[in-house]
C-alpha cells in the first residue's frame, strides 16, 4: 500500500487531482452567474456537474497511464525504468494547463448547445386546448406543476411549492386563461408519467413547469421556468430568473407576463392581479406547509394547517393568502367535526376581515365568507342569501377559484335546483380535475336525478384518483341505501368509517340502515357515535337533527306515542334555526293537528321563496304532500288541488331520469292516494317495495294511509317488506 501511494506520488497523480478540482469549482461558479441571464436552462448546469464528476476519474487514470511531454504523450514508466526519472521531469506538469483548458472548453461546448437549444425567444403559437383553435378569443388552458427543488430539505420543498401556487394565483385571474388547482397539479410531484398523459388527464394544453435553487447565503434565488406543448412534448419557452429574495414578487411578476405574452394573450387595459409575496422565506414556506395539510382533509391535518398558517402571520402579518388558508381550515374543520361553530367563526370571521382589508378584491376571501356564511345558514334566510353574494362575488373575481364553484354549487343544492348546481360542480371538476370532491359532488347530484349511469362515471373517476377516499364509500352506501339493497349499504358505510371514524355521513348512514332493518343494537351504537360526533360540533341545529333522528328510530320500531314526543323536543332544541318549522309541521302532521301543521308549512313556503327555493321541483318532497293532505282535511280542497298541480307538474312526470328510485314510486302512491285513487296507490307501492321500497313504518305513522291500513292489499304487501327486512336482518348478523 506504502509503494501504491508513493507511485500516486512520484506520477503527480495528487497534484493532477488537486489542479482538477481548483479548476472545476470555479469555473462552475461562474456557469451559475452567466447561465441565467443568457437563458441558458438549468438543466446544463446538472449536465455540466455529471461532466465534470464523470471526467474526475478518467483524468486520474490518464495521469497515472500516461505523461504529456514536449515530445508528445508517452506511456508513463516504472519505478524500475533508468530513464524515469527524465520522463516524469518532462510529464505531468504539462497537464496543468491542458486540464484547466479542457474544462474551459467543456464549459463552452456546453453553453453553446444549449444556448442553441433554448427556445426562449421562439414566437411558436401554442395549441389550444378549445375546439375552435383559430379563434383569438379561444380560452386557453394551463397546468403550474410544483417546481422542483435541488435539495432533499422538506422546507426547500415548501418554498418551491409556495412559489408554485403564487405562479397559479397570479396567472389565474387573466380572463381567457384556464388554470388547473393546484390540488390537482401538485399530485404530479415526481411523476413518472409523459407530458402527454398528464395534460391529458389535467385537461389542459400547456404546463409551465421549472426549478427553483435558494441560496441562504448571499440571500439569492434562481427559478428557471419553461413552458411546454402537451400535444408535441415540445418546449416552446425557457428562462431564468436570478434575483435576490426582496425581490420575489418581481420574479412572480416576469414569470407571469412572459407567460401571458407566448400565450398571447391580450390584456385589454387588463392587468393581472398578484397577492402579495412575504419578504420572509419562512411565511411563504410556513403557507406552503399549510395549504398541503388542509389538501388532506382530516381532522389531524386541518388542526395542523391552522398552526401553519399562524405561524406564516406571526412572521408577515401582511401575508393575505396566510389569512385565506386560517380561515378555511377552521370553517373545514368544523364541517369535518374537530371544531365548534362558535370556534370555527372566533377564527375565520377575523382572519376574513384581515384578508379583505389587504387586498379588497380576492376573490379567494370573499369564497371563505361565503363559506363560513353557508355553515351557518341554518339560522336564518338573510345569511344564507349573504352566503349566496358572497360566492357569487368569489367566482365574479376569481372564476378560475374551483372552491368558489363547489360551494356555490352546494347553495343551489339547498335550493333544489340540481341542473344549476350541477353545471357549478362541473366547472370546479374542470378547473381541478383530480379533485375527488368535486367528482363526489357531481356524482351525488347525477343519482339524485336518476341518472346512475353518468354518476357511475364519476365514482370511477374517484377511485382511480383516491382509492382510500371516504366520502366514495359514504356516498357508495347512500347509492345503495337508496335503491333498499341495505346490507350492502350497512358494509360501504363501514369501509367509509374504518377510514374516518367519525365521518358524519357516513355513522348517519349506518343509523339509517340498522333502524331500516330493526336491530335495536346496532342502532343504539351507531347513536352513540353520533352523540360524539354532536358534542363536538357545539351545534345547536345538530342537537336538534340528532333528537329527530331518534324520534325516527323510535317510529321505526313502532313507538308512535315516543317518536312524537321526541318530536316536540327537536322542536323546541332547534327553535332558533330554519330547521324548526320543518320538524314542528312534521309533528303537527303525524298527530294530526292540521291547522298547526299547515301554519307551520306556511311558514317554511314563505322562508322558501326567500331562500330561492323552488319547493315545487323537489321530486322527494313529502313534506309538501303533508301540507296538501292537511289543507284538504280543513277544507280548504281548492287550494290543496291548486298545491298539487304545480307539485305534479314537474316532478312526477321528470323526462331526463334513466332510472326510478323506491322512493320516486312512493311519491306517485302518495300522490294517488291524496287524489282518492286507492287502487292506482296500491299499484305504485306495488312498484316501490318491488324497486326496493321498505319503510312500511311510514304508512303506520302517516294518517293519509289510516283508512287504507287494514286493507288485506296493503297488509299484503306490508308482509312482502317484513320478509325482505327479515332476509336482510339475517345477512347483517352474518357480517
Amino acid at each position: 500500500m506504502k509503494h501504491f501511494v508513493n507511485e500516486l506520488k512520484r506520477r503527480r497523480v495528487f497534484r493532477v487531482a488537486t489542479i482538477y478540482v481548483v479548476a472545476a469549482w470555479p469555473l462552475v461558479q461562474i456557469a451559475d452567474l452567466l447561465f441565467p441571464p443568457l437563458n441558458v436552462p438549468d438543466k446544463a448546469m446538472a449536465y455540466l456537474l455529471i461532466a465534470f464528476i464523470a471526467g474526475f476519474p478518467v483524468v486520474l487514470v490518464l495521469s497515472w497511464l500516461f505523461n504529456l511531454t514536449s515530445k508528445g504523450i508517452i506511456v508513463a514508466k516504472s519505478a524500475d525504468d533508468p530513464n524515469t526519472d527524465e520522463t516524469i521531469a518532462e510529464g505531468n506538469h504539462h497537464y496543468d494547463w491542458v486540464i484547466v483548458g479542457s474544462m474551459v472548453v467543456v464549459v463552452i461546448v456546453f453553453f453553446a448547445i444549449f444556448a442553441a437549444e433554448s427556445p426562449s425567444t421562439l414566437q411558436t403559437n401554442i395549441p389550444q386546448n378549445s375546439a375552435s383553435t383559430d379563434s383569438a378569443n379561444a380560452i386557453k388552458s394551463l397546468a403550474v406543476l410544483p417546481f422542483k427543488t435541488f435539495s432533499q430539505e422538506i422546507n426547500e420543498q415548501y418554498f418551491a411549492d409556495g412559489l408554485s401556487e403564487e405562479l397559479a394565483g397570479a396567472l389565474s385571474t387573466m380572463e381567457g386563461l384556464r388554470i388547473a388547482a393546484n390540488t390537482s397539479t401538485f399530485m404530479y410531484r415526481d411523476s413518472k408519467k409523459s407530458v402527454s398523459e398528464i395534460g391529458k388527464e389535467l385537461n389542459v394544453g400547456i404546463l409551465l413547469e421549472g426549478t427553483v435553487r435558494r441560496d441562504a447565503q448571499d440571500n439569492r434565488i434562481r427559478v428557471s421556468a419553461s413552458l411546454v406543448d402537451v400535444t408535441t412534448g415540445a418546449q416552446i419557452w425557457a428562462q431564468s430568473f436570478v434575483r435576490e429574495f426582496k425581490d420575489l414578487f418581481k420574479v412572480q411578476e416576469e414569470v407571469s407576463k412572459a407567460v401571458m405574452e407566448q400565450l398571447k394573450l391580450k390584456f385589454e387595459g387588463k392587468s393581472l392581479q398578484y397577492s402579495r409575496m412575504p419578504d420572509n422565506v419562512d411565511a411563504l414556506i410556513a403557507q406552503s406547509a399549510g395549504n398541503q395539510e388542509m389538501q388532506k382533509r382530516t381532522v389531524p391535518a386541518l388542526k395542523s394547517a391552522i398552526k401553519w398558517f399562524q405561524r406564516a402571520i406571526e412572521l408577515d402579518a401582511s401575508y393575505q393568502d396566510a389569512y385565506v388558508g386560517l380561515a378555511n381550515s377552521a370553517i373545514l374543520l368544523r364541517n369535518y367535526g374537530g371544531m365548534t361553530l362558535d370556534d370555527s367563526i372566533k377564527v375565520a370571521q377575523p382572519a376574513i376581515d384581515k384578508a379583505l382589508a389587504i387586498n379588497p378584491k380576492s376573490g379567494e376571501a370573499f369564497a371563505a365568507q361565503g363559506l363560513l356564511y353557508l355553515e351557518q345558514a341554518t339560522s336564518s334566510p338573510t345569511i344564507f342569501s349573504l352566503a349566496e353574494k358572497n360566492l357569487k362575488k368569489a367566482i365574479q373575481l376569481s372564476p378560475n377559484y374551483a372552491p368558489a364553484h363547489m360551494w356555490y354549487g352546494n347553495v343551489l343544492n339547498a335550493q333544489n335546483k340540481d341542473k344549476d348546481a350541477l353545471e357549478q360542480y362541473q366547472k370546479a371538476f374542470v378547473l381541478d380535475p383530480r379533485s375527488v370532491v368535486a367528482a363526489h359532488n357531481i356524482a351525488g347530484n347525477l343519482f339524485s336525478q336518476g341518472k346512475e349511469k353518468e354518476a357511475q362515471f364519476y365514482i370511477d373517476k374517484i377511485i382511480s384518483i383516491d382509492p382510500f377516499y371516504p366520502g366514495a364509500f359514504a356516498l357508495f352506501g347512500s347509492m345503495y341505501e337508496k335503491k333498499g339493497h341495505l346490507v350492502d349499504a350497512y358494509k360501504q358505510y363501514l369501509r367509509s368509517i374504518e377510514l374516518e371514524p367519525l365521518g358524519k355521513e357516513a355513522n348517519m348512514g349506518v343509523f339509517n340502515v340498522v333502524s331500516e332493518l330493526r336491530d335495536e343494537k346496532r342502532m343504539k351504537e351507531a347513536l352513540d357515535t353520533l352523540v360524539l360526533i354532536e358534542k363536538n360540533s357545539g351545534d345547536q341545529a345538530a342537537a336538534g337533527l340528532l333528537m329527530h333522528l331518534k324520534a325516527r328510530g323510535s317510529a321505526i320500531l313502532g313507538h308512535i306515542d315516543l317518536s312524537i314526543q321526541q318530536m316536540k323536543q327537536a322542536s323546541e332544541m332547534t327553535k332558533d334555526t330554519l330547521i324548526h318549522q320543518h320538524i314542528l309541521a312534521e309533528e303537527a302532521y303525524f298527530s294530526e293537528k292540521y291547522t298547526d301543521s299547515i301554519v307551520a308549512l306556511e311558514k317554511i313556503l314563505e322562508e322558501s321563496k326567500e331562500l330561492g327555493v323552488n319547493v315545487y321541483q323537489y321530486t322527494e318532497n313529502l313534506e309538501l304532500l303533508h301540507y296538501v293532505y292537511a289543507l284538504q282535511q280543513v277544507g280548504y280542497a281548492d287550494k290543496a288541488s291548486e298545491v298539487l298541480a304545480k307539485m305534479v307538474e314537474d316532478p312526477m312526470n321528470q323526462q331526463n331520469k334513466t332510472q326510478y328510485l323506491p322512493s320516486d314510486y312512493f311519491i306517485h302512491a302518495q300522490v294517488a292516494l291524496i287524489k282518492g285513487n286507492n287502487d292506482q296507490a296500491l299499484l305504485y307501492l306495488q312498484l316501490a317495495i318491488n324497486a326496493g321500497w321498505t319503510s312500511s313504518w311510514l304508512l303506520f305513522i302517516d294518517p293519509a294511509w289510516k283508512d287504507l291500513i287494514k286493507d288485506e292489499r296493503l297488509l299484503s304487501l306490508i308482509q312482502i317488506i317484513d320478509q325482505k327486512l327479515s332476509s336482510m336482518k339475517k345477512r347483517l348478523a352474518s357480517t
